[in-house]
């Protein structure tokens, strides 16, 4: 019995914070379904150990929230441009100062060399407000588009998920350091209070990472991307191609210094495997020729 009523509080703070965590769940899935109505209503924080809930109060505190506007919608924009310039590094250089200009920035950059020429790759990052100017402005740079596509992906419920979750795991938080407050004021075990510890940091481990999670959905949503591939027209092509005798020359040597190293590979393996084998039957030819003289040997005549 006495050992019994000892467990009596770890069950108990268990128990507690089980139904706080049960009531998260249960707040997370009905602000999500009012979010994506179009209204996000205030999650009502669930009922701390040892006080009495009140419906009705909770009730009125629900009548008297206010219904939020429609969530804008988030998008993420991506647009793909190929287009032919003159001057590649000169239209790679505007590019990125365009991108400055608006309040953007460069993330990345690759230049890489074909026939004497370069061919850049740019991705650039502009406010989505300011995506239509920036547009504009680099079709100028080019004299063809060659291909060119935009993309848009919808990030609303994800973003009002998210939302909703963290406001319900805040409550929770917020139960659990109650909870975690009360067992050191009472004195309870350490077995106590290591058990709501442990829930809370679970819970504050899930609230960093959806605050992770917001910040990237916030930034892709607030800078639109768009890929540039800056490839030389046909009138910044040389009519000839540039003569690189001195490249031909390295080309020719290491040409001849491999055919030498063939070569001489070539004799080593002879020696080393043909010649043994060359020499045995030679060795052996010879034995059977004096075999063969010595039987043909016509018999002595008596004198």
């Amino acid at each position: 019995m006495s050992r019994a009523l000892s467990l009596l509080p770890v069950l108990l703070l268990l128990a507690c914070a089980g139904c706080a965590k049960k009531a998260a769940d249960e707040a997370a899935v009905t602000a999500g379904n009012e979010a994506a109505s179009g209204v996000a209503a205030e999650p009502a924080p669930p009922p701390a150990p040892g006080r009495a809930f009140d419906k009705q109060a909770g009730a009125d505190a629900a009548q008297q929230s206010a219904p939020s506007a429609v969530a804008a919608r988030k998008l993420i924009k991506t647009v793909d441009i190929q287009m032919l310039v003159a001057d590649t590094t000169r239209a790679a250089r505007e590019a990125e100062r365009l991108a400055a200009s608006l309040g953007g920035y460069v993330a990345n950059m690759t230049a890489q060399r074909q026939n004497g020429l370069l061919h850049y790759t740019i991705t650039l990052r502009v406010p989505v407000e300011r995506l239509d100017a920036a547009l504009e402005r680099i079709r100028r740079l080019g004299e063809q588009i060659e291909r060119e596509s935009v993309r848009s992906e919808d990030v609303t419920e994800q973003f009002i998920d998210l939302e909703a979750r963290l406001t319900t795991l805040r409550a929770t938080e917020r139960e659990l350091l109650e909870l975690l407050s009360e067992a050191r004021e009472r004195g309870q075990k350490l077995e106590d209070v290591m058990a709501v510890y442990r829930e809370l940091t679970e819970i504050r481990t899930s609230i960093e990472q959806i605050q992770g999670q917001l910040k990237a959905l916030t930034t892709l949503t607030t800078l639109s991307t768009i890929n540039l591939e800056l490839l030389p027209a046909e009138a910044g092509k040389p009519l000839v191609e540039e003569w690189r005798p001195a490249e031909t020359l390295r080309a020719s040597a290491r040409a001849l210094v491999k055919l030498l190293q063939a070569l001489v590979d070539l004799a080593i393996w002879l020696v080393v495997t043909a010649l043994p084998v060359v020499a045995l039957l030679a060795l052996l030819i010879w034995a059977l020729l004096r075999l063969r003289r010595r039987f043909r040997r016509p018999p002595a005549t008596p004198s």
